[in-house]
């Protein structure tokens, strides 16, 4: 829920929802149909996107004096002052309101993604779950230095330009249209109970609309989001993460190379030390690697992070599941063929991005988001031709390299997700 916070005679909003609309025209009956299903009072549009707004549930309690001043998304405040920064990282914004209050804001790629006000006991949990989610390493700034590496204090935020974060008022073309019938039914009808009867029936009718529209909503974000991703499929996988791997040394001041593990953003390297030391190994870092000993204290892991690109996949362009399902299991054949070494494991396609609360029975079928994991394994002599050749459709998710040291036995395991529609 929105929380309206007056901070130096300006009102900040927080807690907003953010959602992709499904129309650039802001008044298409679809855009309509979800603000109006999010109780949607204000509205604010992130720069450069037509697209992506945050909505504003919650009124400012009228019994109270009126705000002076524009209502203020503090989560855009955050997006004008980290551009052109967050347009390549991620960033976190965590802001002590008072001591019951925290602001936690996150930014995917300078794009708002969450935007909660929580107490600060709930602080940490709320952090892991996040982290846990996947995501690139976020950029930190706010007032607690506990948490904060860039101090921030909300005073930036409020001294730059505020134009771009203004929050905009929406008006429901319906309630304007019921206040005008229900002018016209006092005038053509007499009697109250009328008037009554007439405005129950709306308010049913606005409540079922609500109940039919929120599963399919929820649904359609629910499915954005894993869609969001990206299609990081065999040939972007192989220009991205394949450069590094195939010039990489397998010996290093007295260490060899056991594993490499890559994915769409971040390759690990596990080290085993023969006669070299830590210190050895660290003065052959690259610039952007880390090095960290592990709990064993006889291999070592290095950390670098990898430059990929890949779009979000637009589900109107998936392949449908059946189709998709037959060429896989022609895929597994084919790589079958090309030895016995070459395994290809494709999971049938089944329903994804349902959450709790939905059924499969509240989605129209031809929304329905189908995926399957998959898994191939092969010698790493084949790398570069199944990344190449045969993963057109699979959205990579974690390259494993093995036995690094031994080349004969080195072997290579790919898993990813294909996704489909119904």
């Amino acid at each position: 829920m929105t929380e309206f916070v007056p901070i130096n005679g300006k009102i900040l909003a927080y807690g907003l929802t953010w959602v992709t609309l499904s129309h650039p025209n802001r008044n298409s009956p679809e855009n309509t149909a979800l603000f109006r299903a999010q109780q949607t009072q204000y509205f604010a549009t992130c720069p450069g996107s037509t697209l992506k707004v945050g909505l504003a549930t919650r009124v400012i309690d009228t019994a109270q004096v009126p705000p002076k001043g524009h209502l203020l998304s503090a989560a855009l405040l955050f997006v004008n002052h980290t551009v052109p920064v967050s347009a390549s990282d991620n960033s976190l914004l965590i802001h002590q309101i008072d001591d019951k209050k925290v602001a936690l804001i996150a930014l995917l790629k300078g794009v708002p993604y969450l935007d909660v006000i929580i107490s600060p006991g709930a602080l940490d949990a709320q952090l892991a779950s996040l982290y846990q989610e996947g995501h690139t390493p976020f950029v930190v700034y706010g007032n607690i230095p506990a948490h904060a590496t860039v101090p921030l204090a909300i005073d930036d935020l409020l001294s730059a330009d505020t134009g771009l974060a203004t929050l905009v008022r929406f008006t429901d073309p319906m309630k304007l249209m019921r206040r005008i019938g229900s002018i016209a039914a006092v005038c053509l009808i007499s009697g109250g109970v009328a008037v009554w009867k007439m405005h129950k029936t709306h308010q049913e009718a606005a409540q079922a609309a609500r109940k039919m529209m929120d599963p399919v909503q929820a649904y359609q974000e629910s499915t954005q989001h894993l869609l969001s991703l990206g299609r990081f499929n065999g040939s972007a996988a192989y220009g991205a993460i394949w450069s590094v791997i195939s010039k990489r040394e397998i010996e290093l001041s007295g260490w060899s190379l056991k594993q490499l593990q890559c994915k769409p953003a971040e390759c690990t390297e596990t080290w085993k030390q023969g006669y070299g030391t830590l210190a050895q190994l660290t003065r052959r870092l690259q610039p952007g690697q880390t090095v960290q000993l592990q709990p064993d204290g006889e291999t070592a892991a290095i950390k670098y992070s990898v430059t990929s690109h890949a779009s979000a996949s637009d589900p109107h362009s998936l392949p449908g599941k059946d189709r998709l399902w037959m060429e896989l299991v022609a895929q597994q054949q084919r790589l079958k063929r090309i030895g016995i070494n070459v395994v290809f494991t494709p999971k049938p396609p089944e329903v994804r991005g349902l959450t709790p609360g939905l059924t499969l029975g509240s989605i129209p079928p031809d929304m329905l988001l189908y995926a399957g994991d998959m898994t191939v394994t092969a010698p790493l002599g084949l790398a570069e031709d199944i990344l190449q050749h045969h993963l057109p459709d699979i959205t990579i998710n974690d390259i494993t390299l093995t036995n690094l040291d031994e080349v004969r036995h080195a072997s290579l395991q790919i898993k990813g997700t294909y996704y489909a529609r119904n």
